[in-house]
């Protein structure tokens, strides 16, 4: 095969050392240059292998180097610093307490790769400025304007995630818990303690692509901070960050804004780095990171947001009920009347939907990359979402067991059949006192003589459908938001088209119906139907129901 230069975060084929394609299905990295496939379990054992040999490599290089720099841990935060010999005071850059020299260099806090600083510490202030002037009306761009002369370059450390994902999500308002499968791709999370993590995953994403083997002559002065971060605590932090980013798609696959999530990151490779970042502390609030490399600026606010996303559905709801009751009435006191009441409905259903979670408001500026023209003169391009290499989540897969064995399948909420039996009932259930008299008259022609209708004042039903239509909407929002979650159609690919398939879950659920006694679980739901206050509810709708039927009669 050609010769390429080597990617650090790629999973080499174990034959040929091509880069290999995690194939989400078969969960097994696949070569399309020899063809074989490379287990998860066996890939992550060979990458770390090599990221163990790297690691001491790189605490020898700086061994070999340790005239010229100084290394620093302070005993209150933990910050873990080396620079160049004579750059460090005496304080710890973050809390400010009285640093001890350090002569102990352990090997897995050690990088294996880093990307070098593209600006320089006059363009990243430049670049804060601009977000400055853009910002100059609120309180944050204050704030940072007082401290931009504190503003720091660290090579900070993380942990750059490549492999395969589990996840556990359950839906608020349903039940039922869906297992995906889906593959992360250079996901890089901060494992320093001391600095804001949500304020520098907002200053991504980085251009993987410039990464270098870790060398002790890409410090140029700047300052390196070691990961203080236990692995225990960078397993939460990993699942946070994944659980952040995959929130949108996942909520998108599933329907819901409210999903919570369980990650496996179990088979991912976590490569250490070194990635270039400006940060200052202006407050306990107020937190400012400049990307290294690409310009982008990330500013923390004093406040936090909730999620008001939920509020357009109602709101859309319940103008189209409006709009659809002065069409049918050109009343708009009976329109606004009832548009007030259905509306009511809409936001109690969709309120209890919503996720309740505070988010953390974060100002950053657009994607961009950075470029020198003409010379020293830097400038930004806008970039889009996908400039530096394919998504970091890829689109999940949904797995359920299927005669034992863990499955691949489509899911499916909602199909022709429901929507046609939901449209039906909706029909008899709102027209049931005319279906009633219809059929009594059809009876009474096929007995008696008399071959006219029995409808005597048709416009009577009507009132029949200020009950029917609320009732209606609450069932159908009943069952289109909550019940047709937990009963969801899979289908599996067979012979080029999809098939219908009952999981292994269906099938012991079915099972579990019966009783000891032969009796049916089901028999003994009906009969909450017959406890106040249902039964007092379903009185109340047979009687007002059989008033309607007559009064179109008599």
């Amino acid at each position: 095969m050609a010769t390429r230069e080597f990617n650090p975060i790629e999973i080499q084929c174990h034959s040929c050392g091509a880069a290999t394609v995690f194939d989400i299905v078969k969960q097994s990295y696949h070569c399309s240059y020899c063809g074989n496939d490379t287990l998860a379990t066996s890939a992550k054992a060979a990458k770390q292998d090599w990221i163990n040999k790297s690691q001491a490599n790189s605490v020898q290089n700086i061994s070999d180097k340790k005239s010229e720099i100084d290394h620093f841990i302070c005993p209150s935060c933990g910050a873990n610093i080396i620079a160049k010999k004579g750059s460090l005071s005496g304080t710890c850059e973050f809390c400010r307490s009285e640093v001890v020299s350090s002569q102990i260099l352990a090997e897995d806090q050690f990088p294996v790769s880093i990307i070098p600083f593209y600006l320089t510490r006059e363009e990243a202030k430049n670049r804060l400025k601009e977000w400055i002037n853009k910002n100059k009306n609120t309180k944050e761009a204050r704030v940072v304007q007082s401290n931009m002369h504190k503003l720091d370059a660290f090579y900070l450390p993380y942990r750059i995630y490549e492999g395969p994902l589990k996840l556990k999500v359950h839906r608020t308002g349903s039940s039922r818990l869906y297992h995906l499968k889906s593959y992360l791709t250079g996901k890089p999370v901060s494992s320093s303690k001391q600095i804001d993590n949500e304020v520098l995953d907002f200053a991504e994403p980085f251009d993987f692509s410039a990464l270098k083997p870790f060398d002790f002559g890409y410090i140029a002065g700047h300052k390196i901070k070691l990961q203080d971060v236990e692995n225990k605590a960078m397993d939460a932090r990993i699942n946070t960050e994944i659980e952040n980013d995959s929130r949108n798609l996942i909520s998108k696959t599933l329907q819901a804004k409210g999903c919570s999530t369980e990650i496996e990151t179990n088979e991912c490779v976590a490569l250490p780095a070194l990635l270039p970042m400006y940060y200052v502390d202006c407050s306990a609030k107020v937190k400012v990171a400049i990307n290294g490399q690409t310009g982008r600026v990330s500013v923390s606010k004093a406040q936090k947001k909730e999620d008001k996303s939920w509020l357009l559905k109602p709101i859309f709801l319940t103008l189209l009920s409006l709009l659809a009751a002065w069409f049918l009435s050109r009343d708009i006191e009976v329109s606004i009347g009832l548009a007030v009441v259905l509306g009511l409905i809409y936001f109690t259903f969709f309120e209890k939907l919503r996720s309740k979670k505070l988010q953390r408001v974060i100002s950053r500026s657009k994607q961009t990359r950075a470029q020198r023209e003409d010379g020293d003169k830097i400038k930004y391009k806008k970039t889009g979402k996908e400039s530096f290499g394919s998504e970091q989540i890829a689109k999940p897969i949904f797995f359920e067991k299927i005669n034992g064995t863990e499955t691949p399948v489509k899911i499916q909420f909602l199909g022709i059949r429901q929507i046609i039996l939901l449209s039906l009932g909706l029909l008899l259930f709102n027209l049931l006192p005319y279906f009633i008299v219809l059929l009594i008259s059809v009876i009474s022609i096929l007995t008696t003589s008399n071959s006219s209708l029995l409808f005597k004042d048709i416009y009577t039903g009507l009132g029949w459908l200020t009950l029917s239509v609320p009732c209606s909407i609450i069932l159908c929002l009943k069952y289109l938001g909550e019940s047709v979650y937990e009963t969801p159609i899979f289908k599996i690919l067979e012979n080029g088209r999809y098939k219908k398939v009952r999981t292994d879950s269906a099938k012991a659920s079915k099972a579990s119906i019966k009783d000891k006694k032969g009796e049916t679980k089901k028999r003994v739901k009906l009969s909450i139907f017959f406890t106040p206050p249902l039964l007092w509810i379903l009185l109340a709708i047979l009687f007002l129901l059989s008033g309607f039927t007559l009064a179109m009669i008599f």
